[in-house]
């Protein structure tokens, strides 16, 4: 073989190689179409050793469509199969492909039927196969795009999948980082990170940076991490890691007044310098951790200011010492927002007594004169003489609805999991659907994640919700989308009895009747002892519901 041969057979692989994500992508989009059928069909006769011819609707399609199997997937091959079925000029595919484009481009492009039958007719092709052809490009042009969008959608998801696979911890960093984006929230990420064995760990006022970051726990699960192998970044910031706004570099060295050195000397648990092999403690790492940024009423300046003073002076010992120590722009309320997510939990008391102590260094006549913390002079490193009180810890519940309104996603667990042992009694988790038959009865809850009414689906509605063991995708009809609307449209937490629909590995619950979740009035469940000694209160499970309506995040609605 010549080098000339050799290059243009690399060249014919790697243009295999990206087409396959672009049509696949775009297969898998159109849920089941016939593009998908046939690739499983060309691999089986690969193989047994057989050739492989897609089925066409007319020999003239060959060329147009053999990429894709005979099917139709990118505009792109609209206007070849139209030029070479139809005879359709340079002109006429242009009117076609803008008329595609319209917002009403069914009717639009059903007034090129006539051109098209003729142009056909006199190519010889029969009547019923151009009206059978021109009825895919028209089924086309309602949900149709380019071959370059597939292309993209089809690398960004083998890159998102290889990332996920062999760096899910900075996968999920990087998502975190740079929200708001794509079709899950924080809530939705956080839980699937934990499936895929990957912690979300609390803010912590003496770990967290300003963004989230990777950290590695030895393989505990109870959320606690060892101290000494915490780093704020490794060999650059690692608040930055994930960032997109071009300024990652120049913050690694420059951000915070430090060099690269004095930075690797200060926490040498990471090499400021790359290693050729992987260094054995990425090898553990498994948490991402928080960042002080994500808390409300905090922001970047504020947790920039906040960090800064830690790596200068060393950590926080004390809620005091925090107050004394931080900017006067960090008001009460943003030290009371981190106290309630945990932030404080490593200065050795409960969350009551740190904000009862947050009450002592900053009572409420101060946040009357101005939302931050005035002072006038220096003050003394003295204790205050009532600090020392002690109170209760907070219950299971009361640790959820705080990490929803200060955070606004829930990194402790699924809401459901509290409300479990108070469902109605009909209703099962979702990871009991495989072991179910096609079309049986089921009943099932979860939280929204997101509802779809797509104006290409005729009216039907797709709910993807998610209870503690995964997510759920339910198809509400119209009939019962006009019944139920009130619950479809604006209800964040869903009581559904169906049908199971199986097909091929995918499940779907087809909506019979649509609820707002409702659990008894009395009947409490025990929450978990907090550290500081038995908890004798039990939550209400109607009240814990009501206050979850009212913090739950908001879903990802289209249509």
């Amino acid at each position: 073989m010549t080098r000339s041969d050799s290059s243009r057979s690399r060249a014919a692989l790697r243009s295999r190689c990206f087409a396959a994500p672009a049509h696949e992508t775009w297969g898998i989009c159109q849920s089941r179409n016939p593009y998908v059928r046939r690739r499983e069909d060309q691999r089986a006769a690969r193989k047994a050793g057989k050739p492989y011819r897609p089925p066409l609707d007319h020999p003239l399609l060959a060329e147009a469509l053999e990429e894709t199997l005979g099917v139709i997937l990118y505009q792109d091959q609209v206007l070849q199969v139209c030029q070479a079925l139809a005879g359709f000029t340079a002109g006429q595919a242009e009117a076609l492909r803008r008329a595609m484009s319209r917002r009403r481009s069914r009717e639009l492009m059903e007034g090129f039927w006539d051109e098209f039958r003729v142009g056909a007719g006199a190519r010889g092709v029969s009547e019923p196969t151009a009206k059978r052809v021109f009825e895919q490009v028209i089924a086309f042009s309602e949900f149709g795009f380019p071959k370059s969008h597939a292309a993209a959608f089809g690398l960004l998801a083998y890159q998102s999948a290889w990332l996920k696979q062999y760096h899910p911890v900075e996968y999920y960093v990087g998502l975190f980082n740079n929200q708001p984006m794509g079709f899950y929230s924080l809530d939705a990420l956080g839980r699937d990170a934990r499936r895929h064995g990957v912690e979300i760990v609390l803010p912590d006022i003496n770990q967290s940076d300003v963004w989230c970051t990777v950290e590695q726990t030895d393989g505990r699960t109870d959320g606690q991490t060892d101290e000494r192998a915490v780093s704020p970044r490794w060999g650059r910031s690692a608040a930055t890691v994930g960032r997109t706004d071009g300024q990652a570099d120049r913050q690694a060295s420059s951000r915070w007044g430090h060099s690269d050195a004095q930075v690797a000397k200060r926490s040498p648990t990471f090499s400021s310098r790359p290693s050729a092999s992987r260094s054995p403690h990425l090898e553990r790492a498994n948490a991402v951790r928080v960042g002080l940024g994500f808390v409300r009423d905090w922001g970047k300046e504020i947790a920039e200011e906040v960090v800064v003073e830690r790596e200068k002076n060393g950590p926080y010992r004390s809620l005091g010492e925090l107050v004394r120590r931080s900017p006067p722009k960090l008001s009460r309320l943003a030290i009371d927002n981190l106290v309630w997510v945990g932030g404080c939990d490593e200065f050795g008391l409960t969350r009551r007594e740190l904000l009862w102590q947050a009450g002592l260094w900053l009572p409420p006549k101060t946040e009357q004169l101005d939302p931050a913390r005035v002072r006038h002079q220096m003050e003394l490193a003295l204790n205050h003489p009532y600090e020392g009180l002690r109170f209760g810890d907070l219950a299971a519940d009361e640790r959820l609805l705080a990490e929803y309104g200060m955070l606004g996603f829930a990194p402790s667990g699924h809401p459901l999991s509290l409300l479990r042992g108070a469902l109605p009694p009909g209703i099962i988790s979702s990871a009991r659907l495989p072991s179910l038959e096609h079309d049986s009865r089921v009943e099932v809850a979860g939280l929204v994640v997101a509802r779809q009414r797509p104006h290409t689906a005729k009216g039907f509605v797709f709910v993807l919700m998610e209870d503690e063991a995964g997510m759920i995708n339910a198809i509400v009809r119209p009939d019962i989308f006009d019944r139920d609307r009130i619950a479809v449209r604006g209800e964040p937490f869903l009581w559904i009895i169906g049908r199971l629909a199986k097909d091929d590995g995918s499940f779907n619950v087809i909506a019979e009747e649509v609820r707002p979740l409702k659990v008894p009035h009395r009947s409490p469940f025990p929450v978990p002892p907090s550290p500081a000694g038995p908890d004798s209160r039990s939550a209400n499970p109607f009240a814990f519901l009501r206050s979850l309506r009212q913090n739950a995040p908001d879903s990802k609605d289209w249509g």
